[in-house]
């Protein structure tokens, strides 16, 4: 919507198109449910990583307005690490890691299996979202050629989220919002895994444990944010998400007001005013 009507001549007379990182924008990811047999295994979650065609997203989804990611931070926070290469599409390095895991198709249905239990597992989604739709189809086809079935489950917003909070669930797509500097203690602390708190997947690494403490901790700016960036390795190499993109935010804006400026932090819309012989209303 936003890439057709930017494209509009007679639009782009009266309005800008505005597009511009801001720390509040979300991340978004799939979930793999860690208590389930299928995402126990770091093997298997790094499988389906391979799987999702995160650059095909990007371009024929999105249209090119968003970025590939590898953990949770802000792009533009110090927290970020733009060293971490994200995981390719790779469907062979998906396969192989499946095998190492020990689902193989053992009956030669076209479905892995292990210890009896197919790999066929149910994709939660938030219906109504034509982008989840249309997401889920590409991990439904890809999933399809390394030999696990899945099963894109959409519900009603309400229903997802009782679903998150109680793990009722195997794997999910969703986003979190940002900060500039991020405090991960809540999502990812495995003291967050009981009752109904924020680690809906079950992650669970004590490393990652005593650097999001001893982070909280530190005051040295500089050691902290090497803290994180260790943590954020922890996270590539787990991939207890499959982190998919950030995108930027998108703003239509008449080009009556003037001293519109594009800052690290977004929009001031204080700065902003319309010169007196352009204003409309009293």
């Amino acid at each position: 919507m936003f890439v057709e009507t930017a494209a509009d001549e007679q639009f782009n007379k009266e309005f800008r198109s505005l597009a511009y990182w801001n720390p509040g924008i979300p991340y978004f990811y799939i979930a793999w449910n860690q208590a389930t047999p299928f995402f126990k295994d770091r093997c298997v979650r790094l499988a389906m990583t391979h799987i999702v065609n995160r650059d095909a997203i990007v371009k024929h989804l999105l249209k090119g307005n968003a970025k590939v990611i590898t953990g949770p931070f802000y792009i533009n926070s110090p927290q970020n690490d733009p060293n971490i290469e994200p995981w390719p599409y790779d469907l062979e390095r998906a396969r192989q890691l499946l095998d190492q895991a020990g689902w193989r198709d053992t009956n030669g249905d076209g479905i892995r299996d292990k210890d009896g239990i197919p790999f066929r597992f149910h994709y939660s989604i938030v219906s109504g979202s034509v982008l989840y739709e249309r997401l889920a189809k590409l991990l439904k086809d890809d999933a399809a050629k390394a030999g696990i079935e899945v099963i894109v489950d959409p519900v009603e917003w309400s229903v997802f989220i009782e679903r998150q909070n109680n793990r009722q669930f195997e794997a999910a797509t969703a986003g979190w919002g940002g900060a500039v500097m991020e405090d991960p203690y809540q999502i990812w602390h495995s003291s967050q895994i009981a009752g109904r708190g924020s680690n809906l997947v079950g992650f669970s690494n004590p490393e990652a444990d005593a650097i999001m403490e001893e982070a909280r901790r530190t005051l040295d700016e500089e050691k902290r944010i090497k803290l994180y960036r260790r943590f954020l390795r922890i996270l590539h190499e787990e991939q207890p998400y499959t982190f998919l993109f950030t995108r930027p935010t998108f703003r239509f804006l008449d080009r009556r007001f003037e001293n519109v400026k594009i800052h690290k932090l977004g929009l001031n819309e204080l700065e902003w005013y319309v010169p007196k012989e352009k204003q409309r209303y009293k």
